[in-house]
């Protein structure tokens, strides 16, 4: 059977997403990030195009889970693509590109990370809305394998041995309005409070040293979703809303 162009035969990330956490970057930090794949069959000119513009975003993605928040560009991006070479399989063309990038987050210092992560630091019920666009390919196996994993943060997230999320709601989008970004499945989740939602959400707000002061559950939640979502993640995968509430009718 003769493999079509858009159909994945290999992917190589130079940085591999299941050591992220082990790799975190600092505010002002440079990192190296690349990314290639390997695409089966002839490609027209259009089609290299576009695989190229892919793996710039895919390299940018890596680099803002690299770095948990925005990146900028410090470089330009080095290209290779050997389009046409003869292999085992037939014609092959692999693309691939790399660049420097800066981190953008700031945490805080220790001391206002322990005031701002404290359960009575602007008391008050909060939502914290985030809603998910998945990568091309991603199956509905995955799909309810994220959201089986984000409910259980419900019980897994804990602060002194003890549940602080008040309820975590679910539910995939519907809309007909044209105004959901593409985002395909949204979570509101409750707190009593912003120190809290700070807690839970931990960096880019957190320095991941003070491992006091954060939700190792929920990082590792992040840890095992950003993989899954369309690149790049912060300006394109992911959606976060947060607002304490004030009215209520």
């Amino acid at each position: 059977m003769k493999t079509t162009n858009t159909q994945i035969q290999k992917i190589t990330l130079a940085i591999l997403v299941g050591t992220l956490s082990t790799l975190t970057a600092f505010a002002g930090d440079r990192i190296h990030s690349s990314f290639s794949r390997t695409y089966y069959g002839p490609m027209s000119a259009a089609e290299i195009t576009g695989a190229v513009e892919l793996a710039k975003k895919s390299a940018t993605s890596k680099a803002e889970l690299q770095c948990n928040s925005t990146v900028t560009l410090v470089s330009d991006f080095a290209i290779n693509n050997n389009s046409g070479s003869a292999g085992r399989y037939g014609v092959f063309t692999n693309i691939g590109v790399s660049a420097d990038f800066e981190c953008a987050n700031s945490y805080l210092s220790e001391e206002e990370a322990t005031m701002k992560t404290a359960q009575n630091y602007h008391r008050g019920t909060l939502r914290h809305l985030v809603t998910f666009k998945f990568k091309h390919g991603i199956t509905t196996a995955q799909v309810l394998e994220v959201k089986n994993r984000f409910l259980a943060l419900k019980n897994k997230s804990l602060r002194n041995g003890q549940r602080f999320i008040q309820s975590i709601e679910t539910g995939a989008a519907n809309s007909f309005e044209g105004a959901d970004q593409g985002k395909e499945i949204g979570f509101l989740v409750t707190f009593k409070s912003e120190g809290d939602r700070n807690y839970y959400v931990g960096q880019p707000l957190i320095n991941p040293a003070h491992q006091n002061l954060y939700d190792a559950a929920h990082l590792d939640f992040k840890n095992f979703v950003g993989p899954l979502l369309a690149t790049p993640v912060v300006s394109e995968g992911v959606f976060v809303f947060d607002f304490t509430v004030n009215d209520k009718i």
